[in-house]
């Protein structure tokens, strides 16, 4: 390992930046030994992190220094960089999105330092592409419905006919599943409310705005009806993974359900309308598209009509970022975080309790509350063991086993994990891919690694 350290300064960090803005600050180097270092690089990014697959976006990369660092000596580089203008910061359940300054020195023949500081950005308005062009509904006339459905059936009869014999056997039970999905999904739903339009204007919103919309239709015939619900849904969805493998994960952040109507007979002919309202919150989060991670805002309309099936309906909207309130207090003031242990050890969920304990690794009482709740969760790793180490700073574990450095390649971590004597034979030190479970204790604040212990 290279003996310096690297560490980052920001210039007014609990300030936020404005979407674009420059970031200002210093990289410190302090070296214990000469060192020819070949680059000395600071690049401003963001970066998700949660359940779902990482996304990130590099903004801007400078070269800070090339040459010799001189043993006992700490030199210091200036740097401005441009923010990212999308997304702003968020801070959610399932979803985060961090804005960040890295630092990292290149240096042949061991690995290369680095070091991270994150810092606020805010936005005061949404990309357009992902604002709906129209949240205008009118249900499809039968008359046109059916001849979709019928055009699309003789399609699908003629491709099942040039499958071969089975397919002829196979094709007309199809043929009658589909005619039935017709029938039962729009012709007889059709009958009770005719056609009806549901519309949603604006298509974004500011925070604390009003939602509004409207529900009109005129039935074919007098009928009773159960209820007409309107339903608001913020939602997180996350996917991970890629393939079979591929997993989605959603959480609703808001999910509040409006009876426009409750059980009323419609009359034949006499239009119903129904006003939808409902006024967003202050500090709602903003809708995002990254990759495999989303928070996304919907608004469902259903009418329950009885011994028939429901008419619904899903129109998404956009509440658009504002630099007037941010969606986190990270960084501005102590916060401490909802730490959820999922079921299953998984490879996602351990770099995320890496990222969160290096978020948290300059606020105690935030550190405290993650590896609190870690405590008795445990964690494959996969290092390569250096050397043996003197007990670490920050915690006081106490048995008669030893601590050993160790290196996670694939997560660019290290770790001082305690092991049991045991464990202490000539093949435990220098070696590599070695498999452990451990639990994790805490942080080093002096070596910069996360300390762990192994478990049983």
């Amino acid at each position: 390992m290279a003996d310096c350290k690297l560490r980052i300064e920001i210039d007014k960090l609990a300030s936020p930046r404005h979407a674009g803005e420059a970031v200002t600050g210093s990289v410190v180097v302090t070296s214990s030994s000469d060192i020819d270092c070949k680059a000395l690089e600071v690049t401003s990014y963001w970066s998700t992190h949660g359940r779902g697959n990482v996304a990130r976006g590099d903004v801007e990369q400078q070269s800070l220094f090339q040459g010799i660092w001189q043993a006992g000596q700490e030199y210091r580089y200036a740097f401005k960089l441009a923010s990212a203008s999308w997304p702003p910061t968020y801070y959610g359940n399932y979803l985060n999105v961090g804005h960040f300054v890295e630092a990292r020195a290149r240096i042949s023949w061991t690995r290369d330092p680095r070091a991270q500081a994150e810092f606020l950005v805010v936005a005061n308005d949404s990309p357009e592409d992902l604002v709906p062009t129209s949240n205008v509904v009118r249900r499809t006339p039968i008359w046109l419905a059916a001849l979709g459905w019928t055009f699309g059936l003789l399609l699908l009869g003629l491709f099942l006919v040039f499958l071969g014999p089975l397919m002829l056997i196979v094709g007309p039970l199809l043929l009658i599943a589909s005619g039935l999905i017709w029938v039962f999904r729009i012709y007889l739903p059709s009958l009770v409310t005719g056609t009806i339009q549901v519309s949603l204007q604006p298509t974004s919103f500011a925070p604390a705005a009003t939602v509004m919309g409207q529900c009109v239709f005129t039935p074919k015939r007098t009928s009773q009806i159960n209820g007409i619900f309107w339903t608001v849904n913020c939602t997180e969805v996350c996917s991970s993974g890629s393939g079979s493998s591929r997993q989605t994960h959603r959480n609703d952040l808001i999910s509040q359900r409006h009876e426009l109507s409750g059980p009323m007979t419609v009359k034949a002919g006499q239009t119903q309308q129904f006003t939808l309202l409902y006024q967003l919150p202050e500090d709602a989060a903003p809708s995002l598209k990254l990759q495999d991670n989303e928070v996304q805002w919907t608004s469902e309309l259903r009418i329950d009509i009885p011994k028939w099936p429901y008419f619904v309906k899903k129109l998404p909207f956009v509440v658009k970022a504002t630099d007037r309130r941010l969606p986190s207090t990270r960084g501005t003031s102590v916060e401490k975080p909802e730490v959820t242990v999922p079921d299953e050890d998984d490879d996602a969920w351990l770099t995320e309790v890496l990222q969160q304990i290096y978020q948290s690794c300059d606020e105690p009482e935030r550190l405290q509350v993650v590896v609190k709740a870690l405590a008795e969760h445990t964690f494959e790793l996969k290092v390569d063991i250096q050397e043996s180490l003197p007990e670490p700073s920050g915690c006081e574990y106490q048995g008669n086993g030893f601590w050993v450095a160790a290196f996670d390649a694939a997560r660019d971590v290290d770790f001082a994990i305690y092991c049991p004597q045991s464990m202490k034979t000539e093949e435990t030190i220098e070696t590599h891919n070695r498999h452990l479970t451990v639990n994790i204790l805490g942080w080093d604040p002096l070596e910069e690694r996360v300390i762990a212990r192994v478990s049983g």
